[in-house]
């Protein structure tokens, strides 16, 4: 059994959750001078995501418009994806926007034990993260989407095995994944609901749309083989610390961050791995949480870089008073490369870090073990003879 867990229109829920001031009011959330999402009444009155703000002002002049703020959205949908997995680690995570969109592969549940997990999966929503959701289940992921789309938040329904087709049947065309050009058509043929394109048969299908077509066929029918496909687990590195008590002065708030990064880095260097984003976490004596953040062009785990990078962060959220927490953590983790060294020394800086790594090898080998090779000349016929190989001097 696979359960769809639905949070339409997200981003307006999650304001709503955190601004109860809001109360009914039509919400437009605004990104770049366009709309970004919008709440459920938005809609009935013609208003959608990617229109230009000037034209939803004239559809509803009483809209409450929001600046969008992604991160939150995107913190809020994770927090969700870690408290559904504790139901089961086969967890695929669909889309964030317009609404928050996830698939439970619960395997095999006995009848009785139906509507309590889905009672125990919408009650820790509310509960963990104050959303409400709707949840369909279904034999295959497609069905149980369109059951979940079809119901009410805190609401659930069940699609029986075996009447996928049926139960599909009355939605519209456009709840498929399907490309404009093949919409099109289907329309022209006076193909509106996914009963009638059940109906037809695959061969017709298969000559007239291809492949595409044919899965589009297939799912219009009940038959989906797409399997739930687990999550890959966001690789992070991550280092807190508690002082003794709020740290207000800037000069000790950097020292904390510096050793910090020293761990960080630590961390990462044992993993053979480098990072490239960068999350600043201040908690703050009021009780508020100030957050910092950024990508860095190029991946690093040198210790001095990131501490420089987090005394900009530092600068960049301006806490208004002592901080009593905080966190570094690492994004976008990738393994580090080695760069290769010449073993004949042209320039400077080639020259240092050639000597350090040597330093290092030295100490754990041995100086016996490492030679230098000398270019005696590059036109000498024999290339053994090219080349002198002398004891190596560390002095």
């Amino acid at each position: 059994m696979i359960a769809c867990v639905l949070i339409p229109h997200f981003a307006a829920a999650v304001e709503r959750r955190d601004a109860p001031s809001l109360g009914t009011a039509l919400l437009v959330i605004v990104r770049s001078g366009k709309v970004l999402a919008v709440s459920e009444d938005a809609v009935r009155v013609g208003i959608q995501p990617g229109m230009c703000l000037r034209q939803a002002r004239a559809l509803c002049p009483q809209t409450r418009f929001i600046p969008a703020d992604p991160a939150r959205y995107h913190h809020t949908f994770e927090a969700l994806l870690k408290t559904l997995e504790s139901f089961t680690p086969r967890l695929e995570p669909g889309d964030m926007l317009p609404s928050a969109t996830s698939w439970l592969d619960l395997g095999r549940l006995e009848e009785g034990r139906v509507v309590k997990t889905v009672q125990h999966i919408g009650r820790s929503v509310r509960q963990a993260h104050r959303l409400a959701a709707a949840i369909g289940l279904a034999e295959t992921k497609f069905a149980a989407q369109v059951a979940a789309g079809s119901v009410k938040p805190n609401k659930a329904l069940l699609v029986p095995p075996g009447g996928e087709r049926r139960f599909l049947a009355p939605f519209p065309l456009d709840l498929l994944p399907l490309e404009p050009e093949m919409a099109r058509r289907l329309r022209l043929l006076g193909i509106h609901i996914l009963g009638q394109l059940a109906d037809l048969p695959a061969s017709a299908i298969l000559t007239q749309f291809g492949s595409l077509g044919q899965v589009a066929h297939r799912l219009a029918q009940g038959h989906d083989d797409g399997p739930v496909l687990p999550r890959r687990p966001a690789r992070m590195e991550s280092v807190s610390r508690q002082p003794d008590g709020p740290v207000a002065d800037r000069m000790i708030l950097e020292a904390i961050l510096a050793d910090m990064a020293v761990e960080l880095a630590e961390r990462l260097q044992a993993r053979g791995l480098m990072g490239r984003g960068l999350k600043l976490a201040l908690g703050l004596e009021d009780g508020t949480l100030h957050e910092g953040r950024l990508v860095m062009r190029q991946p690093t785990s040198d210790s001095r870089r990131l501490a420089r990078i987090l005394s900009e962060l530092v600068t960049r959220t301006q806490p208004g008073c002592a901080v009593t927490e905080l966190e570094v953590t690492m994004t976008d983790l990738i393994q580090t490369t080695g760069q290769q060294l010449d073993l004949f020394i042209h320039q400077t800086g080639q020259a240092h870090r050639l000597r350090q790594a040597l330093e290092d090898l030295t100490a754990g080998y041995g100086p016996d073990c490492f030679f230098q090779f000398s270019l005696l000349g590059r036109t000498i016929p024999l290339p053994e003879r090219r080349f002198r190989l002398r004891q190596w001097d560390m002095s």
